[in-house]
């Protein structure tokens, strides 16, 4: 091997030796495919926010001025069977169920309000003091998970949303920014991602994203391409291995069973 060859060589490994490790698994980031159970109807005026289900019923936020609530439907007609109409300065955002409490994040207002699961009625009002936006909202058991548009998630106290720990979402070392709608799923949180397609697999522990779900495929065709009306409902299915999705506005609601992790 000639002096050139040896240089070029050594610059080759050197190059390989500086690049960060999670660069180089960018490309191996698996998708998790799903297979659809059911499509389901769903209010087309629901800008919807953030989704939950338990106990066979569907919960679900609505958001924009004038128009916010939450809802507990049938999930399977999309039949609302209780309400609750927020102040029309409130703008509601992500929903998380804790024991027999909802809260219920607000976008701009700085406000969670919690309601009891069964009257729907709001009990507290909980200034918001991790960030200046409300977004998506999940329960890991311990923890609120908060989402406010950005790269990072905020782990709060159920009481009184004092700030636990934060942690930063990351794709091959980058920043994953506009994390949105979330749920808690097989130890992952899942997101949706704001105007995109994709929802993000996250570990809790790093904040990187393990795996994508590509979602493409179910957005309704005259709403593809829609910078508002986006995919942004995600919520446990009756069965493992399931989930609901829905988004904006969208007609429908699907019932899908997701791959084994790979």
């Amino acid at each position: 091997m000639d002096l050139l060859s040896r240089f070029l060589l050594l610059f080759s490994v050197l190059a390989f030796l500086s690049t960060p490790i999670a660069s180089l698994a960018a490309e191996v980031i698996p998708n998790r495919g799903f297979k659809v159970l059911r499509t389901l109807p769903h209010d087309p005026a629901a800008f919807t926010q953030g989704l939950v289900f338990h106990d066979g019923h569907l919960y679900e936020s609505i958001g924009q001025y004038e128009k916010s609530e939450l809802r507990k439907t049938d999930w399977e007609t999309g039949k609302v069977i209780q309400s609750y109409s927020l102040a029309a300065n409130l703008f509601g955002e992500g929903i998380a169920l804790q024991g027999n409490r909802i809260h219920q994040l607000t976008w701009l207002s700085r406000y969670c309000l919690i309601f009891d699961r069964d009257t729907l009625k709001p009990s507290r009002f909980i200034p918001i003091t991790h960030s200046s936006q409300g977004w998506g909202l999940t329960w890991d058991g311990r923890s609120l998970i908060a989402s406010d548009g950005s790269d990072k998630l905020y782990f709060l106290d159920p009481e009184d949303l004092s700030l636990h720990r934060s942690l930063k979402v990351t794709v091959a070392g980058r920043p994953l920014s506009f994390l949105n709608e979330l749920e808690m799923f097989e130890g992952r949180i899942l997101a949706n991602i704001w105007q995109d397609t994709r929802i993000a697999e996250i570990s809790p522990l790093s904040g990187r994203v393990t795996a994508w779900i590509e979602c493409a495929r179910l957005v309704p065709e005259h709403l593809r391409g829609h910078h508002e009306l986006v995919l942004n409902g995600i919520a446990r299915g009756p069965k493992k291995n399931q989930l609901f999705l829905t988004g904006k506005q969208w007609p429908v609601l699907y019932l899908v069973e997701l791959q084994p992790r790979p």
